[in-house]
């Protein structure tokens, strides 16, 4: 029961402030470097911890940019759930038989292999 004490007296020590202006201050400024050249914003992992879905929309709503990058094809469908509109890029590997679990794909997905392009040439956007 000491475990049980514990858990109630628990207090997490790490506080991260996201400020939403400094994020996009930042994305305009890489822009401006070249404006010739896209940025995308890549929130893989979980918005690296800070909220997928809370990032996700900040991006999509606040921030002009061709794609929302994510490291897998379940980071896209969290994304999908959560109402953003912004085309998402899945930049890491999926292998081929995940494909199957739904008919209709609406990301942009990478092709790695033969099989992949294959997998996916069934498939409607």
């Amino acid at each position: 029961m000491v475990i049980n004490s514990f858990r109630r007296c628990y207090q997490t020590l790490n506080l991260i402030t996201i400020s939403s202006q400094a994020l996009i201050n930042n994305f305009a400024y890489f822009q401006s470097i070249n404006p010739g050249v896209k940025v995308v914003p890549v929130l893989k992992s979980n918005a690296y911890g800070h909220g997928l879905a809370l990032i996700g929309r900040l991006v999509d709503q606040k921030i002009k940019t061709p794609f929302i990058a994510v490291d897998s094809l379940y980071e896209a469908w969290k994304l999908e759930k959560a109402g953003i509109k912004t085309p998402v890029l899945v930049i890491g590997y999926t292998l081929p038989e995940n494909f199957r679990i739904n008919k209709r794909l609406k990301f942009h997905l990478p092709i790695f292999d033969e099989l992949t392009a294959q997998v996916l040439a069934g498939y409607q956007p």
